[in-house]
Order: structure tokens, then sequence, then C-alpha cells
């Protein structure tokens, strides 16, 4: 598959003490081929059964979107059941209470101690006790830290019997069935990435020099009719030259929010401003007038 490429560039040059010449346009045509940015085979990192395909072949998906569910009714069951107790607080609660029934139970004892009722190992049994209520506390409440990431890692666990987009794109197949049963890193959806497209192009080695990253390119297709122009730039030179056909390989990259498929011809215009440009400077001053 090809490419025609139309590479337009004003050629100027300026000698001391000489008028500068008139600039001109060349023309060149290179062959390449439009390209998806991303092809993408997405899968379960489980092993389930699928219980709703939300998506199908030539369908736009945004960033996020769900497209395949598999059956996640244990692993939902495990996601509550650790919510319920990283939300409770019965445990810090009653260590708490038990913390205050000692501190209350040591000051009975002191003040029993200071009318001599008291022994003084008393004393020191209740200010263990007391310690041994604030161990209790600090127990309870990692406890309760420990319930809110063992929720965590339930959500996380029950996420991947979701299968989601990871990038905005256009669903090219669907390759499972509800009811059916996928084993792991089975691929269930391909994906392509069109937007934006990319093109490879071969340079002739003569024109390097007038190349430049961020030059605008005009892209229009060969085999769909009544498409609109696609308006995109140059975005990398390479720097290693092929001998065999003397050219240097050009990437270019092109917004297509209309979702023109990859893999067609097309024709570009590299530099058209500048082509434009230069066609006016080759028009009279009267002309430009008019």
């Amino acid at each position: 598959m090809k490419f025609t490429l139309a590479l337009g560039i004003a050629v100027a040059g300026a000698l001391a003490g000489n008028p500068t010449p008139a600039p001109t346009v060349t023309e060149i045509s290179v062959e390449a081929i439009a390209n998806a940015s991303a092809e993408l085979e997405l899968g379960f990192v489980v092993r389930g059964v699928v219980l709703e395909v939300l998506v199908r072949p030539g369908d736009v998906v945004i960033s996020g979107q769900r497209l395949v569910r598999l059956d996640a009714a244990e692993a939902e069951a495990d996601v509550r059941l650790s919510e319920l107790r990283s939300n409770s607080g019965v445990e810090v609660e009653r260590a708490k209470l038990e913390l205050s029934m000692a501190k209350d139970e040591l000051q009975k004892i002191q003040e029993a101690a200071r009318r001599g009722a008291a022994a003084d190992h008393e004393i020191r049994r209740a200010q263990q006790q007391v310690e041994i209520a604030n161990l209790g506390v600090a127990r309870a409440e990692q406890s309760r830290a420990e319930a809110h990431a063992e929720a965590m890692r339930a959500r996380a666990v029950a996420s991947r019997f979701e299968l989601t987009a990871p990038t905005a794109g256009v669903v090219e197949r669907v390759l499972v069935s509800e009811g059916e049963l996928v084993d792991l890193v089975q691929v269930a959806v391909q994906l392509v990435v069109t937007d934006p497209l990319i093109i490879d192009a071969s340079i002739p080695l003569e024109w390097f020099s007038s190349l430049a990253v961020g030059m605008p390119v005009t892209l229009e297709p060969l085999a769909i009719d009544q498409f609109p122009p696609l308006q995109g730039r140059l975005v990398s030179i390479g720097q290693v030259a092929d001998p065999g056909s003397d050219t240097l390989s050009c990437r270019i990259e092109a917004p297509n929010p209309g979702r023109l498929p990859a893999g067609l011809r097309v024709r570009l215009a590299l530099g058209s401003h500048e082509r434009a440009h230069v066609a006016e400077a080759d028009q009279p001053e009267e002309e430009l007038r008019e």
C-alpha cells in the first residue's frame, strides 16, 4: 500500500550585492500508509464467566468505558464484607470504654491508698490495667486501619472482573460472548486508536535541510470521496538514512476526529502554508493588488 506525498519548498538565495532571486516551488511524490496510533488487544487477568458484553464492533469508546463484565458475585460479596468491617467502630469504642473503666478503677485505688485502705501492689496492678487498656485501644484502631486496607484490596480484585478501555478508540472486534468461560490473558476485545493517525513516509535525502519538526501537513484520502482533508504536522525526522534508497524516515501525526479508517492511501502536502506563500510571492505585484 502506498501514499502520495506532495512537498512544496521555497528555495531562496541571497548574495551580497545581488538582488534576491524569485523563489521557486518544487514538488516530489513519496508513497506511504496511514496507520492507527495504537492497536490494542484487551483481556482479563482473572478467569470467569462473561456476564455482559457492553460494546459492538465499530463502537467509539472513551477512556475508562466498560467493555465486558464477568460474573463477580463472590468478589462483590468480599467487598461488602470488608467494607462493613472497615466502617464499623464497635471494637474501637469498646476498647476506649475499657480504658475509661481502668482509669476509674485506678483513681479509686489511689484514693483508698491515701486513706491507708489499699496496698502499693494494688496501685501498681491498677496502673498496669490502664496500660493494657491503652494497648487495647491502639490494637482496635490498627485493626480498623487494616480493615480499610482490606476493603481497598477487595475493591481492586473486584475491578478485575470488568474490562475497561485504557484509552479512547474504536472497537475493532469482540471475541467473547455472554456465558462464555474466559481464561487468563485471553483476548476479549480488540481496540484501535485512529485519532491521531500516524504516517511514516520516506523522504529523499536531498530534502533533509528543508524539513522541520512542526511543519504543517494536509492529508487527503484517496480511496474515500468527499471526505474533508485532515490537518497534521511533522512530528519527527529520522537521523539514520537508508543507503539503498537514499531516503530518510519521517513521521507525520494527523488528528482524526472524523474517524477516517487506518490503512488507507492518502495524499499529503507537507509545508502547504509555505507553498501557498511562495505562490503569492511569484505573482506580479499588480495581480496581488487585484
